[in-house]
């Protein structure tokens, strides 16, 4: 990515992050004082309350500060390089993205409208597992995106097919969150990351202990 342009997508990640404050400004006098802001996994009901002030001005700072480790993260990568241009702009959008659409629940449900919290988390789930997995066999070997244990960082072709594997497996759990939307079941959700972990890195020592 260009340098011009990877500071524009920076500078837009963050404003977007920020953007629930401007949102939150404006709906201030139709917001309760106590707002919900967290959800049950399995029926979408709340069961955490925060107030008016923190939903609207903390918990985006608190995103923007989030995002800011994100940034420089990355580039303090030494092979920062080796990561996909296209994989670096997913990466930035992820938090402001995701915090937004949450951010906007959250919001609407205050509101009084009907949302379930459910459904747009498997679905933001979803469709992040999935962008990132069609992305990660792409991925060269670095220290900020992909399977990083020692001996992926150490053979290019353990970490080639380790994160071929890993970008099935996210794919197809992608495809089991968007699932999840109707199926609402909270255990598939934690199996899923189980397996989007474990999966791939014991296929990944059992490489390295055949000198892969």
């Amino acid at each position: 990515m260009k340098k011009d342009k990877e500071i524009k997508t920076i500078v837009g990640s963050f404003l977007l992050t920020l953007a629930p404050m401007i949102v939150g400004f404006l709906l201030w006098n139709k917001l309760p004082n106590q707002i919900a802001t967290h959800f049950t996994l399995h029926s979408g009901q709340p069961n955490g309350w925060s107030n008016k002030a923190m939903t609207v001005y903390g918990f985006p700072l608190i995103m923007v500060a989030v995002q800011l480790f994100v940034v420089v993260f990355i580039n303090l990568d030494k092979h920062k390089r080796n990561i996909d241009i296209k994989v670096i702009k997913v990466i930035y959008w992820i938090v402001p993205w995701v915090e937004f659409v949450t951010a906007i629940m959250i919001f609407g449900y205050s509101l009084g409208y009907q949302i379930n919290s459910d459904i747009i988390s498997n679905l933001l789930l979803g469709v992040v597992f999935i962008i990132l997995g069609n992305y990660l066999p792409k991925v060269k070997q670095n220290k900020t995106i992909g399977y990083r244990v020692s001996w992926t960082l150490s053979s290019k072709e353990n970490w080639r097919k380790t994160n071929r594997l890993g970008g099935w497996i996210f794919v197809i759990c992608g495809i089991i969150f968007l699932a999840n939307t109707i199926l609402q079941q909270e255990w598939l959700i934690i199996v899923s990351l189980i397996i989007a972990v474990i999966i791939p890195l014991t296929y990944s020592y059992a490489l390295h202990r055949k000198g892969i």
